[in-house]
């Protein structure tokens, strides 16, 4: 697959931002784990981390889970810092024009996860039997995340999202698919630049969202086997477009035949190993939308069955 290295300027916003290059100085000049430069004694500073974890929300543990991966807080710095390890010698405007690979940051988050796991395991000494259930819930928390050599990119990218998701419960019913449209590179079937979602909603059904790519352009398409979209949805659609500066129309299809991604999940294997980072930009925000909007949804239903 050949990409384009003269990106669109139409969709300049998806590729970089005013804090790419921050970023990506930072990003740069990171040799050790912010746990690490913050003090010596990490398993005292995981501790001191863990003393209110019972009353931590899933935004704050999953800030102090990403502090401790030594990852940024943001979905799209964490692209920028995976660009990094794909294309170390890339300036700020060309780190996310380029496929990334996910094994290089698998690998790290791998053996980073590994290494906090023995620093939780060793805490667990009677003398700190009054933080074992911290300890545990912190451990079970960090299992969720941790990669496998045997995880395959879609299952790790959605993991990853789900850590940049965090007001949602750890486990959301959606499957990742990559595949690749440009079939000019021989090794096509190890990349990706399209993308297909299987999301299922409580309240807006299933959605199959195609995200993909040509000459650089994003182009996507909606199914939705829900009888009627719900008003705010058409309206952060549009916002997404606004944000991302996206030219093309969205297509949004009424597809009463979409199935869960349960009964789909046998069918989401990819041997995808790099993926173009601007159709996960996009995929987040749809995701983040969507699952955002459901909630609120679940919310006032919740409220109206009360009074």
């Amino acid at each position: 697959m050949k990409i384009n290295p003269n990106i669109n300027t139409t969709n300049s916003n998806i590729i970089t931002n005013s804090k790419t290059k921050e970023v990506a100085a930072e990003t740069t000049t990171q040799n050790t784990p912010k746990i690490i430069q913050t003090t010596n004694n990490i398993g005292m500073y995981i501790l001191s981390k863990l003393e209110n974890i019972n009353k931590l929300d899933n935004i704050q543990k999953m800030l102090f889970l990403k502090e401790m991966l030594n990852l940024p807080d943001e979905w799209k710095d964490l692209l920028i810092f995976a660009a990094l390890k794909s294309s170390p010698s890339a300036n700020s405007e060309q780190l996310l024009s380029k496929l990334i690979d996910f094994n290089l940051l698998k690998k790290d988050i791998n053996q980073t996860s590994n290494e906090i796991l023995n620093k939780l395991l060793k805490l667990l000494t009677p003398q700190m039997a009054a933080k074992s259930s911290e300890i545990q819930q912190m451990m079970e928390i960090l299992q969720k995340f941790l990669p496998s050599s045997e995880t395959k990119t879609p299952d790790f990218i959605k993991d990853l999202m789900l850590m940049y998701l965090p007001y949602l419960p750890l486990k959301e019913d959606f499957k990742l698919r990559f595949q690749n449209k440009n079939n000019n590179d021989d090794n096509s079937e190890n990349n990706s630049d399209a993308i297909i979602i299987i999301l299922t909603t409580k309240n807006m059904g299933t959605f199959r969202i195609e995200i993909f790519l040509e000459n650089s352009t994003p182009h996507i398409q909606i199914d939705n086997n829900s009888d009627s979209l719900n008003k705010r949805f058409l309206t952060g659609l549009k916002e997404i477009k606004q944000k991302l500066e996206i030219k093309n129309e969205i297509s949004i299809i009424k597809n009463k035949n979409i199935q869960s991604s349960n009964e789909q999940s046998q069918h989401i294997i990819s041997s995808s190993k790099k993926i173009h980072p601007q159709i996960l930009i996009i995929a987040y925000e749809i995701i983040k939308m969507i699952l955002e909007l459901d909630n609120k949804l679940s919310i006032v239903k919740s409220r109206e069955l009360k009074d």
